[in-house]
């Protein structure tokens, strides 16, 4: 250790912290509020937490490897050109430091020894820094991400600067999930959970978002487990360990994530396993591939409104008859009696050729559904029958992130976004980022 240096910086902090507590002392004395008092201590002490990393790299050295080192790129030799200096703003502020600058003889393949012993990223702004950077633009827009880091650390980063490291980082995350739900599907690996769920949910839903021009359809698929519960009020038991998965892929692709996220919450140890969700399509075709066995329920709101939409469609907005044959037809469902429902259908008629295909159209959605309507019986079992925490995600992930005014996104921003929220979301961020930079 360079105890010159350390001697240095020991001195040079020694006269500066007195210098703080004097200034903070004299607000104090001043009158000064709590408030003021505290930002007085952290402006005071930034420039300090600065000198010192600073120092700490210094000691590290150069990285200077002597006149010549092999090089990482084409084995050939590369030659040192000097030391050049280098500004990183870091989570404590601005460095600058200097490092012995290489350069390859036969391919011209410049390299800093010290910035692969620091582990930087070529981007001036340390790790810690990104890692940050991301969590704000994952959950904030980029310009009040970087507003939010000013105010909460004083620290200036340009707002496309912030967008650049925070796709980034979600390109790589979002690259890493998806290797991995290849390997958990092709049975190469899998995840341990955190114990044995009595009954795991699995359920998803589309939202729509504005990327390269168009409308496209956003996947969010979620992961949770209760407690088993039986009697009426089942819908009320609580849903721990939420986790998400958010994708801007056709089902199949989601598929396979919703499937990893699903091993992740303990689906091949479950007791049970309920997949909830609308009468999409996609979403029983993606249930039946990955969850095979599992109880199927289509969200209850769903189906009332479907009932409601036939109801407005046979008497009209708003009309007394409208309400009593939708109330009379939503219990049925309440009851397990979708037969009664589709004969209520099959009865009707509209008034319009519209509304007569309106009719045809949720009856085909009932009796694809029949199985997934059986509500009283859900009920009594104490199931969850409704799809809100995907709906929630999808507000959350999606609405809140990705439909901001004036927003206008790039399908891979998108997509890199979009598994930043779910990675945030899901309280994996410190994993994950530390199996990214781990793997750096």
């Amino acid at each position: 250790m360079d105890d010159t240096l350390v001697s240095g910086v020991v001195q040079q902090v020694h006269a500066e912290v007195k210098r703080v507590i004097e200034q903070v002392v004299a607000m104090a004395i001043d009158g000064a509020s709590l408030e003021e008092l505290e930002e007085g201590v952290r402006d005071g002490f930034r420039p300090l937490q600065a000198r010192v990393l600073e120092a700490s790299v210094r000691a590290v050295g150069s990285g200077n490897e002597g006149p010549r080192r092999p090089c990482p790129a084409c084995k050939g030799t590369q030659k040192h050109q000097g030391n050049r200096p280098l500004s990183l703003v870091t989570l404590v502020g601005e460095i600058r430091v200097r490092r012995a600058y290489y350069q390859c003889l036969n391919c011209g393949e410049t390299s800093a020894p010290l910035d692969e012993r620091l582990r930087l990223s070529g981007r001036r702004i340390s790790m810690a820094l990104q890692g940050s950077l991301g969590q704000l633009c994952a959950a904030l827009p980029f310009r009040e991400g970087v507003k939010m880091l000013r105010r909460l650390t004083g620290l200036v980063v340009c707002a496309k600067t912030a967008q650049e490291v925070a796709v980034d980082i979600g390109t790589a995350l979002e690259a890493r999930d998806e290797a991995e739900a290849e390997a958990v599907l092709e049975g190469k690996m899998s995840y341990l959970p955190r114990g044995v769920p009595e009954r795991l949910y699995v359920t998803a839903d589309g939202a729509m978002a504005h990327i390269e021009g168009r409308w496209q359809e956003v996947k969010v698929g979620a992961v949770y487990q209760t407690k088993r519960r039986k009697g009426q009020e089942g819908s009320k038991s609580r849903a721990e360990g939420l986790s998400y998965v958010a994708a801007l892929d056709n089902a199949e692709t989601f598929g396979r994530r919703w499937y990893a996220e699903g091993q992740r919450g303990g689906v091949m140890q479950a007791e049970e396993v309920v997949a909830i969700g609308d009468g999409a399509a996609w979403i029983w075709s993606q249930v039946e591939e990955h969850f095979p066995g599992a109880v199927e329920i289509v969200d209850w709101w769903h189906a009332q409104e479907r009932v409601w939409e036939v109801a407005r469609c046979l008497f009209g907005e708003g009309s007394r008859k409208a309400q009593e044959w939708a109330q009379r037809n939503i219990g049925h469902l309440r009851h397990d009696r979708v037969d009664l429902v589709l004969r209520a259908f099959e009865r009707a008629r509209a008034p319009t050729e519209e509304g007569a295909a309106q009719v045809r159209e949720a009856m085909t959605y009932f009796r694809n559904n029949q199985e997934r309507m059986r509500y009283g019986t859900f009920r009594r079992l104490g199931y969850h029958i409704g799809s809100g925490t995907a709906e929630a995600a999808c507000k959350a992930i999606v609405g809140m992130r990705l439909k901001g005014p004036g927003m206008r996104w790039s399908r891979p921003g998108a997509r890199a976004i979009l598994h930043l929220q779910a990675v945030l979301k899901s309280g994996r961020w410190e994993l994950s980022w530390a199996q990214l930079t781990n793997a750096a």
